[in-house]
């Protein structure tokens, strides 16, 4: 899970389903964002927001025992942070 930097909004990898997007209401209630959850690669086994929340990574990795993997970089909306 990441959260971002206005502590808005939750990041949460679902393996190698997707990357889940919620916003985080003042009363801490998670609300799905539209179209959520997002695809990543199926190895997708770590996620992370940079510091001005303007990209998110997340870390994959191919078959278990193959040590080859990969970064996906994605660039977040700053309005509907999708």
């Amino acid at each position: 899970m990441a959260i971002d930097t206005s502590g808005r909004f939750l990041y949460v990898l679902l393996g190698g389903f997707g990357i889940a997007v919620f916003n985080i209401e003042s009363s801490g209630t998670l609300v799905s964002i539209p179209n959520s959850p997002f695809p990543v690669g199926s190895g997708a086994f770590a996620i992370a927001v940079d510091l001005i929340s303007r990209f998110f990574y997340a870390t994959n990795q191919d078959t278990p025992g193959n040590p080859n993997g990969w970064i996906s970089i994605f660039t977040i909306d700053p309005v509907r942070h999708t």
